[in-house]
């Protein structure tokens, strides 16, 4: 009636093969903008990443939604320290220019 188990050493979680398969059937852009969105949390201040979020993201242009007027004009000042900041982090020249734009956050 028991049925013998095999070795599970040679299994795999099922969450990484999905991983896998969709970073691999993702197009570029997509992958790159996951990269930021991963980058932006860890590399920026932690007030900045609560009033401001990547939105969209194609050719070297990242698009971000801040919390409101304050925030756009404070964040242009910082725009080339921010990519400076995400560049160093990805470990080539991904970001070339942002822009701010007052939109949803959450």
């Amino acid at each position: 009636m028991g049925r013998k188990r095999k070795n599970n050493s040679d299994l795999m979680q099922i969450g990484g093969i999905i991983e896998d398969l969709v970073r691999n059937m993702r197009p570029l852009r997509d992958q790159q903008m996951v990269e930021i969105w991963d980058l932006w949390g860890k590399v920026l201040d932690p007030s900045i990443v609560e009033n401001a979020r990547p939105a969209a993201f194609r050719g070297g242009s990242l698009i971000v939604h801040v919390a409101g007027s304050t925030w756009v004009q404070h964040l242009r000042f910082m725009e080339s320290q921010i990519v400076d900041k995400l560049n160093q982090a990805y470990g080539s020249e991904l970001v070339e220019t942002i822009s701010f734009k007052i939109g949803k956050i959450g």
